[in-house]
C-alpha cells in the first residue's frame, strides 16, 4: 500500500505508464527477454506466464499440468496452473498469505 493510504501503491498489472506507481518507486520499463522457438514434431505449445507462476513452480510442473489437461480442456489445464501457483504462494510463510500476480497464456 502507498504510505498513509488505503489503496495499493504498487498496482502490478497496471504499472506501465502509471504515473502514481512511479511516485512510489515503480519503474515503467518492462523486463523483456527474447527466445527463439524452433518448430519440431516435439513442439506442442508454448507457455507464457508471469513471475507469479515461475517464482513458485518449475517448467516441468507447469507443462505437466497443461499437457495432461490439454487433450480434453486446455482452459482446465491453465486453471490448474493458476490454482497450484496460488496454493504455493499461500504456503510461503514470508508472504503472510499474499499472492503475487499470476498470469498464464498458452500458445
Amino acid at each position: 500500500f502507498a504510505p498513509n493510504e488505503q489503496w495499493p501503491g504498487i498496482p502490478l498489472t497496471r504499472c506501465l505508464g502509471n504515473l502514481i506507481a512511479q511516485q512510489v518507486g515503480i519503474q515503467a520499463v518492462p523486463e523483456v527477454g527474447h527466445r527463439v522457438m524452433v518448430k519440431s514434431p516435439e513442439t506442442k505449445f508454448a507457455v507464457i506466464a508471469s513471475d507469479g507462476v515461475w517464482d513458485v513452480m518449475n517448467e516441468l510442473e507447469v507443462l505437466t499440468l497443461i499437457e495432461s489437461a490439454k487433450r480434453d480442456n486446455l482452459q482446465f489445464g491453465i486453471d490448474q496452473v493458476v490454482q497450484r501457483a496460488q496454493e504455493l504462494w499461500k504456503r510461503r510463510p514470508e508472504q503472510h498469505g499474499v499472492v503475487d500476480d499470476i498470469s498464464v497464456c498458452v500458445l
